[in-house]
């Protein structure tokens, strides 16, 4: 199953190409991931928070700030989608923000082997499988927030078995009702 998403995710990143020249946002989202991210300088170990767009960073903002504040920890913040991005981009407090890579085996192992992350913080619903996978066989502490399910949430279907076992890979998930 994890190949048949994989090819979905690929056949996905394909196909925003040809729909960028047909919608700013796709255009934005292919545009911040024309090349891959690599760290800033002195970026050591840091924790990293990964949002889906900016309603998830607002939900995330004060573990980061407490993870600044009381850990002194470096953060490097994630998104998937230009409306986070775009607004938070030059945010004080994360040393580096950037697009997630488009989630396929060779992207995540190459995230990890760049920014070597001494946790993971995924908020809400934005769970990407490989990304997650490369999170547990590196022995990277993951952790769920924000996380909100309801009996008719789509990964409860019969259909999303497969997607379900994602929700195994965290050390700790932290509901909100």
């Amino acid at each position: 199953m994890g190949k048949l998403y994989t090819l979905i995710v690929r056949l996905a990143g394909c196909l925003i190409w040809p729909g960028a020249l047909f919608s700013s946002k796709l255009k934005a989202w292919r545009d911040g991931r024309k090349q891959f991210p690599t760290p800033v300088p002195g970026l050591n170990q840091p924790v990293w928070i990964h949002c889906a767009s900016l309603g998830e960073f607002e939900q995330a903002r004060p573990l980061l700030e407490a993870i600044r504040s009381e850990l002194h920890w470096p953060v490097l913040l994630s998104f998937f989608s230009p409306s986070g991005y775009l607004v938070r981009k030059d945010y004080p407090g994360a040393e580096q923000v950037i697009y997630l890579p488009l989630d396929t085996p060779e992207n995540a192992r190459q995230f990890f082997d760049l920014f070597q992350p001494r946790m993971a913080i995924m908020v809400k619903y934005d769970l990407w499988f490989n990304h997650l996978r490369a999170c547990q066989t590196r022995n990277i502490p993951l952790l769920l927030i924000s996380a909100h399910f309801s009996p008719d949430y789509w990964i409860f279907k019969r259909w999303a078995t497969w997607f379900r076992t994602i929700l195994f890979r965290f050390d700790a998930i932290f509901v909100q009702e």
